[in-house]
């Protein structure tokens, strides 16, 4: 309600202004509630009525669509961008936390032992390799250990629940001289015609 004009304007529809593509046959756009020149109403009841009417309109649903169509636009967007420009600000930290997590890797398929990890690492700083500062300890070689072996299992879960591939498991345990149960799980599956374990 514009105060000064004394008229009704519907926001949402001014925002839109015209469907265009959007209109559907028998839609009638009312260009009063798009310009905020409904007025001059014999009283507040008429007025009513006409808000209501125009309220329940498929025009003003479908305007009420686009709008939040745009919003959800705007919002992947700005996820976008702002993941982007992350990625730019923090370029230098990442590549030497990928460094960091492929000497982990490496440790994990070598069979290498943890404590390795610094040795390594020390090893790429001074071949000119930039790994950062941290992340450098055995216990630090664990964790990326597994967290990479969970961001695997989930992929591999995903893959075989969407390809619907053949695999195999086995499954055994055993217990170490420390009296220390463990449990392997070993898993054969097929990519791109090869065998994967």
């Amino acid at each position: 309600m514009n105060i000064v004009t004394n008229s009704v304007q519907c926001s949402v529809c001014a925002e839109v202004k015209k469907l265009g593509v959007h209109n559907e046959r028998g839609q009638h756009n009312e260009c009063a509630f798009v310009d905020g020149t409904v007025k001059n109403c014999k009283d507040a009841k008429t007025l009513l009525k006409k808000v209501d009417k125009h309220r329940d309109s498929g025009v003003h649903a479908a305007c009420a669509l686009i709008i939040s169509e745009r919003g959800k636009e705007q919002m992947e967007n700005a996820v976008k961008q702002a993941q982007a420009h992350f990625m730019e600000r923090h370029k230098e930290n990442i590549e030497a936390t990928t460094e960091v997590f492929r000497i982990a890797y490496e440790c994990a398929q070598s069979h290498l032992s943890f404590r390795e990890h610094s040795r390594l690492v020390e090893l790429h700083r001074m071949n000119g390799v930039e790994c950062g500062e941290m992340l450098y300890s055995f216990h630090a070689c664990a964790n990326i250990v597994s967290h990479i072996a969970s961001c695997m299992r989930d992929e591999i879960c995903e893959y075989l629940l969407k390809t619907k591939s053949s695999f195999s498991i086995m499954i055994d345990e055993s217990t170490s001289a420390a009296n220390v149960q463990s449990l392997i799980l070993y898993a054969r599956v097929t990519f791109n015609g090869e065998i994967y374990h």
